[in-house]
């Protein structure tokens, strides 16, 4: 069989700026862009820019829910990434997958490849235990970054990540300042900015109807 075509992407203006904008800040940031503006593809472009560079990278996606791993994998395919392992459910299926192949990366075998887990997963001691041996140039992306803030990652070791991208609609914890402040300091703060409003002024989003209903509630 064929392989899939891998699909050319020509990026917008704002996610142009947005890349720009993590390469500036040395690889790090928050990109806070409203549901629907390609934060997925804003975030590998801005990867395979970090490669184009430095030739190497080291992958690392971090997704809220399991069918959102299988989402990132075909955008991830799409884009040229071929190499790519799945952590998720038991630990058996992937855990001396991902071992061998950071050993491999290490000592040069291979100069790319990229892990896609979900937040669930990343807190497991196995996968912290082995994620914290990539060598170099690893690159952290974070889907819906404010799941980092939780406190079962502030004994997560994230030195190894010298390129680390948050993405979300709305960055910050709800009543959780001390969550918020944490995961901020593993991102940095927010560095590109897309609202739901500038997408819709400048025509990347449909306009919105928001129709409220009140509803009234018992103690």
């Amino acid at each position: 069989e064929p392989e899939d075509e891998e699909i050319i992407i020509e990026p917008r203006q704002y996610q142009i700026d947005a890349i720009n904008a993590l390469e500036s800040n040395n690889w790090q940031g928050i990109l806070e862009m409203a549901t629907g503006t390609g934060k997925t593809i804003t975030s590998l472009l801005a990867a395979m820019k970090y490669y184009s560079k430095g030739k190497r990278i080291f992958l690392v996606i971090f997704a809220p829910f399991a069918h959102l791993v299988d989402q990132w994998k075909t955008e991830c395919e799409q884009l040229g990434f071929k190499k790519i392992t799945l952590c998720y459910q038991s630990q058996h299926k992937w855990r001396e997958e991902l071992e061998s192949t950071i050993q491999d990366y290490n000592i040069g075998l291979i100069d790319q490849h990229v892990v896609i887990t979900t937040y669930k997963t990343a807190t497991l001691s196995p996968f912290k235990d082995i994620i914290v041996k990539i060598g170099d140039s690893g690159f952290l992306i974070a889907d819906e970054c404010h799941y980092i803030g939780s406190r079962s990652f502030y004994n997560m070791f994230f030195n190894q990540f010298s390129a680390r991208i948050g993405l979300s609609a709305t960055p910050n914890r709800w009543w959780d300042e001390q969550g918020t402040a944490f995961m901020k300091s593993i991102f940095g703060e927010v560095v590109f900015e897309y609202t739901l409003e500038q997408a819709i002024d400048d025509g990347k989003l449909t306009q919105y109807e928001y129709n409220p209903h009140i509803v009234s509630l018992t103690e």
